[in-house]
């Protein structure tokens, strides 16, 4: 356990803040990692948030949530050791798929990615708000580059299956890390097991624990048989 103090809060836009934390005992953690923060005071337990900020910023870390966390500068708290799967396991093709701030965690991997000069990777990221684009700026440009946002309203989950597709029919990857609401994490995991665009030996979320489903074609391969 590590003890913390809330040292700044800014809101990025109107649903979007960032929280910084300084921690006052040593604490280390993997990129992409998550941890349990509550009050020290009583223990009041104030979320699970994952860790925004590449390790070399600590004493420092970051979290971004969709609400302002209602307690004053300064107020202390304890976070959890740090826990997570969605981390750095050696040379490997990435696809980094997120929905809205689920990208969190992979801003912190991202960092390390660019730190290590390790180059293969791709992120997609489905949002919904044009104002989220904000928490690149983080990243500088040339890592940008791979990063892929798709703007999704939720309406046709057909839209969002066939540009993932696509995706990964340009770029296969052997780890496929997913980020975001239970919901999303379930519906894409599914998706690319039924597909068979992801085994149960490459696919990996803090959300779920994928089981083996049964294969159907995917909407890609649908549509490049009816061309035929």
């Amino acid at each position: 356990m590590a003890q913390a103090s809330l040292w700044s809060q800014s809101q990025i836009h109107p649903t979007l803040w960032k929280h910084d934390f300084y921690i006052h005992q040593g604490q280390s953690f993997f990129p992409g990692q998550y941890v349990q923060v509550s009050l020290l005071k009583n223990e009041a337990r104030v979320g699970i948030f994952s860790i925004a900020s590449h390790p070399n910023a600590l004493p420092f870390v970051s979290f971004y949530t969709r609400e302002a966390l209602r307690y004053p500068l300064s107020e202390s708290f304890v976070f959890s050791p740090p826990a997570g799967s969605l981390i750095f396991q050696g040379p490997a093709e990435y696809a980094l798929i997120a929905s809205g701030t689920g990208i969190t965690p992979f801003l912190s991997l991202i960092q390390d990615f660019s730190l290590r000069r390790y180059q293969q990777w791709k992120c997609f990221w489905i949002i919904g708000r044009q104002e989220d684009l904000r928490i690149l700026e983080i990243l500088d440009a040339e890592v940008r580059k791979n990063i892929e946002p798709f703007f999704y309203d939720g309406s046709d989950d057909t839209v969002l299956f066939e540009h993932l597709a696509q995706c990964l029919e340009h770029y296969a990857a052997s780890r496929v890390y997913l980020a975001g609401s239970y919901a999303f994490v379930d519906k894409i995991g599914t998706y690319l097991l039924k597909t068979a665009q992801a085994d149960l030996s490459c696919l990996f979320s803090d959300m779920k624990k994928f089981q083996k489903v049964e294969k159907t074609p995917s909407f890609f391969h649908k549509k490049q048989d009816s061309i035929e």
